[in-house]
């Protein structure tokens, strides 16, 4: 075997109709790949993220205002189901070290 067949790596379909078809399916394949990026979405202006991350921020805000207590029985509560979903996560992941000391 020569040295330029040996780097050869994918053989040619010899077959016609296999070269139409192979054609074909890269085309479309082309063809979707050209209508998906016409469809992603622009980025975001600076001040429109801004205004975005802002309407978030607002969002998380009231929500822990709804949520405040200061009935120490509840705020016990929360603590230990903090505790309870951090040794969760902590024994329950892929790499063996801990990500919630």
């Amino acid at each position: 075997m020569t040295r330029a067949s040996q780097s050869k790596t994918v053989a040619e379909p010899e077959d016609t109709q296999t070269n139409a078809t192979v054609a074909a399916l890269q085309e479309r394949i082309d063809t979707l790949i050209a209508e998906a990026v016409k469809k992603r979405p622009q980025p975001l202006s600076p001040e429109e993220q801004r205004k975005k991350n802002q309407a978030a921020i607002e969002m998380l805000r009231q929500w822990r205002e709804e949520d405040a207590t200061d009935d120490p029985e509840e705020i016990a509560k929360s603590l230990a189901e903090w505790e309870e979903f951090k040794k969760g996560m902590n024994e329950n992941h892929s790499s063996g070290r801990i990500i919630y000391p």
